[in-house]
């Protein structure tokens, strides 16, 4: 049974299922609050609706000001909608790369290799070469995204690696 609220968001044409296009007004740790139309309709994506991965920062996702296209999940009890982002396109975020280059600043490339010995011991002098060089040729912004992205899924032992790898050449050795 729908109340006053949900029937007035089946007024103004909002069914779930629905694509609607938003602006993020506010973020919470919780989710991103998005402003729907110019009668002030609101929605919420909920931080478990953002992607189908995990998401534990939802300001890596959404920025104040970001437009947003979502699909309408839910019509809630207070009047709000229910959104998700999962399936849907991601945030746009070549509109505004230039401002987030310059937040990331050209050129620390300290930071890059930091985070690259991390996930994998040692940065050579040709990998050092190769990052400045993806650098220059996609931008620092893309290049750490990238970097974000890959980091998380690289599991790979380099040391156990680099041992099959000697292990192979053994035999060629004297």
């Amino acid at each position: 049974m729908l109340n006053a609220k949900q029937e007035e968001l089946l007024e103004r044409d909002y069914n779930i299922g629905d694509m609607v296009e938003g602006v993020v007004n506010g973020l919470e740790p919780y989710g991103a609050f998005l402003t729907i139309d110019e009668n002030g309709t609101r929605g919420l994506i909920h931080i478990s609706n953002v992607s189908s991965g995990i998401v534990d920062v939802i300001d890596r996702h959404f920025k104040i000001g970001d437009a947003i296209k979502a699909r309408v999940i839910e019509l809630r009890q207070d009047g709000n909608l229910g959104l998700s982002t999962r399936g849907t396109q991601l945030p746009n975020y070549s509109k505004d790369i230039t401002e987030r280059e310059e937040l990331i600043g050209n050129g620390d490339y300290d930071q890059i290799y930091k985070i690259m010995q991390a996930s994998v011991g040692v940065v050579s002098p040709k990998a050092k070469e190769k990052v400045k060089q993806l650098v220059e040729d996609h931008g620092m912004f893309k290049f750490m995204l990238t970097l974000a992205t890959v980091n998380k899924d690289f599991n790979v032992d380099l040391g156990l690696l680099f041992t099959s790898e000697i292990e192979k050449n053994l035999s060629d050795c004297l």
